[in-house]
């Protein structure tokens, strides 16, 4: 029982990470396009 929450939270760590790449990368695009837009 013990062992399961373990990994929920390792994949979920791992899941977080992914996402905040995504995030990171459409943040600068938008970045770029709000600098030309302005």
């Amino acid at each position: 029982m013990k062992a399961e929450p373990k990994g929920e939270k390792k994949d979920s760590k791992k899941i977080k990470k992914k996402s905040k790449k995504r995030t990171k990368s459409k943040k600068s695009k938008n970045s770029v396009e709000d600098r030309v837009a302005k």
